[in-house]
């Protein structure tokens, strides 16, 4: 099946750098999956989860007393006490308990999955937009130079003025500083994007990516939401921990009994050896563990209400990001397609005027600038599209290109 792909930028050059290896937007989010500091150091919280949740319900040791008496006369005793004491309930939920700690674990570790991918896909992005900002500086400043050029040669003869030529020496000088600053930031960038996917001291260089359009059906965006969003996946973790706390703070209302074993020898020809039981058990009258069953049962509640919340919230505020960023694809298109277009024309309009010398450098050199001004607005609107689509793949938790929504044309 044919895919429309939408090149975000037609109007830089491809972004590289000496000494740089290039890494596209994919292999940096691969990259990250195996070696994110953040991802790689929540690797074994579902099986230190379990672990913990396991040994907190496992059973208690038994206790075993050995006393002899009467040692300084002649028919010493012996006596042997062993006891095990027993919580009642816990061997039937210590499984499920486990369970359920381990699988809280997992859904957060997936939820910290989501934002780190969403946040290497940030970082890239910023550093592809100083790209986009660089090459329209640089369009600038091929302009200013032609223009000093042309002025220098009118100079000598006369036709324009020092003042004209002093403008553009400056705009020149302006766009070269613009230049320089956007390639440190665009460094600087890329060296933190290394050290967030698990590649620190690596020089990176970007490389333009390739983005399918925002699909206009917003429902499989509200479907992969309720299954993926971030927030979504931590309140069903902290539902499973509380029904749990629940359920033991009810199960340790309980109280705990400890039967128990005694042998009773005296070791003479005339001695006898007594053995007997016992049992011995908490009398729950004052402590029902009420406080810490109404904590827990609050605790659940709290979280039941902000699920149920956002169940009802998703929706709309997948609608609403969704709108955005439509919206300002839209307006990135048709800005390019009609108002840049518009401006060439006038400019070239303005070429056969000097030639024809209707027209000086000067008002030329006006509508340039003014062309100019036009492409850095350009950018602002395919940074405002971007940022647009980036929110809406945050809350839904995954990129577009991951919904595999965009139909044949």
């Amino acid at each position: 099946m044919n895919r429309t792909i939408l090149t975000v930028l037609c109007l830089c050059a491809p972004i590289a750098a000496a000494a740089q290896e290039s890494i596209t937007l994919e292999q940096a989010l691969e990259v990250a999956l195996d070696h994110s500091p953040v991802l790689r150091a929540r690797a074994a919280d579902p099986a230190i989860a379990l672990a913990e949740a396991r040994d907190r319900l496992a059973p208690k040791n038994p206790e075993a007393d050995l006393e002899f008496r009467d040692l300084l006369f002649d028919d010493p005793e012996l006596e042997f006490a062993f006891s095990q004491p027993i919580r009642i309930g816990y061997r039937q939920i210590r499984h499920t308990y486990a369970r359920a700690f381990e699988e809280a674990a997992t859904l957060e570790q997936k939820a910290a999955r989501v934002q780190v991918l969403n946040a290497v896909n940030e970082a890239y992005f910023r550093a592809i937009v100083t790209g986009w900002q660089e090459h329209a500086y640089r369009r600038s400043l091929e302009t200013a130079s032609r223009a000093e050029e042309e002025l220098a040669a009118a100079l000598e003869t006369g036709q324009a003025s020092a003042s004209e030529a002093a403008i553009f020496r400056a705009q020149r000088h302006r766009f070269e500083a613009e230049i320089d600053a956007l390639r440190n930031e665009r460094a600087s960038l890329m060296l933190d994007l290394a050290h967030l996917i698990g590649l620190p001291g690596k020089r990176l260089g970007p490389v333009e990516p390739a983005l399918v359009p925002i699909p206009r059906d917003v429902t499989p965006l509200v479907a992969m939401a309720r299954e993926r969003a971030p927030l979504r996946r931590q309140l069903r973790a902290r539902i499973l921990r509380n029904e749990q706390e629940l359920v033991l703070a009810r199960t340790d209302a309980k109280p705990e009994i400890t039967p128990g074993l005694l042998i009773d020898r005296t070791p003479n020809p005339e001695g006898d050896t007594r053995v007997g039981l016992g049992l011995s058990m908490e009398l729950p009258f004052r402590n029902k563990n009420r406080d810490a069953i109404r904590a827990a049962e609050e605790k659940l509640t709290v979280a039941e209400s902000l699920l149920a919340y956002e169940e009802e919230a998703i929706e709309d505020r997948v609608r609403a990001r969704h709108e955005q960023a439509v919206a300002a694809e839209r307006a990135m298109y048709r800005f390019r397609r009609t108002v840049l277009p518009a401006y060439e024309e006038a400019y070239d309009k303005a070429e056969e005027e000097l030639a024809a010398g209707q027209a000086n450098i000067l008002q030329r050199w006006q509508l340039q600038r003014e062309i100019n001004q036009q492409q850095q607005r350009a950018v602002e609107f395919q940074i405002a599209a971007i940022e647009a689509r980036i929110r809406l793949e945050r809350l839904v938790g995954a990129r577009i290109e991951e919904l595999n929504l965009v139909r044949a044309e």
